[in-house]
């Protein structure tokens, strides 16, 4: 199941939340790290489709026109 937008943002929240708490363990914070990029790599691939969705709307508005 993909996630949305939102769901993504509020995980990376958490983990930023958890690495700026310094009672985090290093081992754990540097686990918590590496989630993060994942989380990240997520967000962008799923804002470049959105952006891409964007641009074929739009280019079939233009076409239309």
């Amino acid at each position: 199941m993909t996630k949305d937008y939102t769901n993504l943002n509020n995980e990376l929240e958490d983990i930023l939340k958890q690495l700026q708490d310094e009672s985090t363990p290093l081992d754990e914070s540097i686990d918590l790290y590496e989630k993060g990029i994942e989380v990240i790599k997520k967000i962008k691939q799923y804002l470049k489709k959105a952006e891409n969705k964007l641009n074929i709307i739009s280019a079939n508005f233009e076409d239309e026109e």
